[in-house]
């Protein structure tokens, strides 16, 4: 007598016949549905309501359908709290004793309990597993690795989280290893990430970069350790046409590149749903709005959106406070990482504000300006002696670098905020007086810029490489589209009230 068989989840769930094949049915892939096409375990085995699922060791496979309850804490995570809110008031705490603070850690009872309850199949984790059993299957793992490596060595990189793309890259191979050849592999995974996620990201003010890297590399690697290759291999993938051990057709490129940017999408939601905000993921909610504005575009709702929770973000984890004056001290590697944040966030908002013309969502007037400290040519570190005026002092020895044009755009971005401001104000009787130090100071900064970074002739005549080239443009651009905007005045004094023309000939800098 034959076995039973049971129904993949899709049939199952529309009550209509399976006729049960593996990995997909015949039914989800002609609904080109296989990615979601999974079965059950146990099919026919009551679940019992009351049970919950122990904790499985990391060295034994863990359940075949993880399940996990997103953080609810008694007292949910408030994230920043600044002077003027409830907490401040009623504990009478001083403004200068608020900074940022650090991520609200449950105690150790609380967080067993959490992590032992079962309330059923997360449809995001479910979802995550199988576009990374798809993506895998499609495209050799190994592969993609050296299709990342290769784009690094062009000088691209990701400009927030340079400091780890080149680890998370070298760390997925020695991950996906050891449950490769079980059935279930992508759902073992994804439960590992998971629990790995959850691990509050420690440090202290000696910290140094390599042990706090090492916290989510190798068998620590997490749903946003995954999420930053793979944003690498999206943007990789806009930027080579052609690379025969993955693609060599443009339909196999874009396939690649949407499974990848899928896949980042979900790897960032997953980890905002556990309620565990923390600079890594917030280095990883930047990373995937960019690669929205290459994939979508910088019209597109879905990138607009996605700035939007990078700027809730910052303002959540208290990044736009001085972040120097944390308490207790940070590392000076992390005080960089998190100047770096705020200054890619607030030079893409303004450029996207200028963009679609609509309104900015941060403003300097309730931040800290803060700008990254430039590394020089002989020493690459972060060190804070570096830079006598953070506004616009440069060392002449500093190199063409990410750093350098994160810099660059976000004094570039504050006058683009003075200008915005300009043309919605009502007051117009010192006008040209406000625009003419407008210009002023864009002509200072532009000044103050070592001579090797201002374009003075074709760009065809620049010596150096083709990332050198692009960034040297865009800084010329951002200068230009600056100076243009209060230069161009009607016959009342008045700037153009067409948004459009500040618009400059670079969009993002990064």
């Amino acid at each position: 007598m034959a076995s039973r068989l049971a129904a993949c989840e899709a049939c199952r769930k529309a009550k209509v016949a399976c006729d049960h094949k593996r990995p997909a049915c015949t039914r989800c892939v002609s609904n080109d549905r296989a990615a979601i096409c999974i079965y059950r375990t146990t099919p026919f085995k009551r679940k019992r309501v009351e049970s919950s699922t122990p904790l499985q060791s990391p060295s034994r496979l863990p359940p075949a359908q993880p399940s996990f309850t997103p953080r609810n804490n008694p007292y949910p995570n408030p994230g920043f709290l600044g002077s003027s809110s409830h907490v401040a008031i009623f504990n009478e705490i001083s403004p200068q004793d608020y900074h940022a603070s650090d991520t609200y850690h449950p105690s150790e009872e609380m967080t067993m309990l959490i992590q032992s309850q079962s309330t059923g199949e997360n449809i995001l984790l479910i979802q995550g597993a199988d576009i990374l059993r798809q993506l895998l299957n499609t495209f050799p793992l190994p592969a993609m690795k050296d299709f990342v490596t290769f784009w690094l060595a062009t000088g691209a990189n990701l400009a927030l989280a340079e400091p780890f793309t080149e680890k998370c890259t070298e760390d997925m191979t020695r991950l996906f290893t050891s449950f490769s050849q079980e059935e279930n592999w992508h759902l073992a995974y994804a439960q590992r990430l998971t629990q790995n996620s959850r691990e509050p990201l420690k440090f202290s003010s000696t910290s140094d970069i390599e042990t706090f890297s090492a916290q989510f590399l190798d068998q620590k690697f997490r749903w946003e350790s995954l999420g930053i290759f793979l944003s690498a291999v999206s943007r990789a993938a806009i930027d080579i046409s052609f690379f025969p051990p993955l693609f060599k057709t443009e339909k196999d490129q874009f396939i690649l590149r949407r499974l990848s940017t899928k896949l980042s999408d979900l790897a960032l939601d997953i980890a905002l749903s556990l309620d565990c905000l923390n600079d890594l993921q917030l280095v990883l909610q930047y990373e995937n709005f960019i690669v929205h504005t290459h994939v979508d575009g910088d019209q597109s709702y879905h990138s607009w959106s996605r700035l939007g929770d990078v700027v809730s973000s910052m303002f959540a984890l208290g990044y736009h406070e001085n972040v120097e004056k944390t308490k207790p001290p940070i590392p000076n590697f992390l005080a960089e990482l998190r100047k770096t944040a705020w200054a890619t966030t607030y030079s893409a908002d303004k450029n996207v504000a200028i963009f679609l013309g609509r309104p900015p969502r941060m403003s300097k007037r309730f931040c800290h300006f803060q700008v990254p400290l430039t590394p020089t040519s002989s020493d690459r570190v972060w060190n804070r002696s570096y830079v006598e005026d953070e506004v616009v002092r440069w060392k002449t020895d500093t190199p063409i670098c990410y750093m350098s044009s994160i810099r660059w755009a976000t004094l570039c971005a504050a006058l683009k905020e003075d200008v915005l401001e300009l043309l919605r104000s009502k007051q117009r009787e010192n006008f040209n007086h406000k625009a003419s130090i407008i210009r002023q100071k864009a002509e200072t900064q532009w000044a103050n810029l070592p001579p090797r970074f201002r374009l003075s002739g074709a760009l065809k005549e620049c010596s150096g490489d083709a990332f050198e080239r692009d960034l040297l443009a865009s800084w010329t651009a951002s200068f230009y589209e600056t100076n243009w905007s209060t230069l161009e005045q009607d016959s009342s004094g008045k700037l153009p009230t067409s948004v459009s023309q500040l618009q400059g000939l670079s969009f993002f800098q990064c």
